[in-house]
């Protein structure tokens, strides 16, 4: 079992670890507030399948902006998406699915993209998929 750390501090962050070199990158693309547009909008909520977690090793020395990756199935396309252990929507997730990182594959949850009332900056929301009670 791989324990997930606890969610720190709010503080809405991008999705994008800072450390990636996006241009010269090789392998799944991030989910990024430059494609983002691409899979997702306002207001309209699309099923996201988690694949995978992984949870990358901390180095003092380096600064690790993501250090839970996620991959995820968003619109018939396998995409990771980064979570600092600050952003809002690692804390929904561990409330969701709990802190064991194992069981998070195979779990589906909402995504959405939110405009901020005050600044109008659109950040991604996640959300858990409501249940709904099957008729008697």
């Amino acid at each position: 079992m791989a324990q997930l750390p606890a969610p720190q501090v709010k503080t809405p962050q991008t999705s994008v670890p800072k450390n990636v070199d996006m241009k010269n990158r090789t392998g799944l693309p991030f989910l990024s507030p430059a494609n983002q547009d691409k899979y997702l909008s306002l207001d309209t909520k699309v099923e996201v399948m988690i694949l995978d977690c992984k949870l990358q090793e901390v180095d003092q020395t380096k600064k690790v902006y993501s250090p839970v990756l996620l991959k995820i199935s968003i619109a018939n396309t396998t995409m990771l998406y980064g979570l600092s252990l600050k952003n809002p929507n690692y804390e929904r997730l561990v409330q969701i699915f709990g802190s064991d990182s194992d069981a998070w594959s195979g779990k589906k949850f909402n995504m959405t993209l939110d405009k901020d009332k005050f600044d109008e900056k659109i950040w991604i929301r996640v959300e858990a998929i409501p249940v709904t009670k099957k008729a008697a």
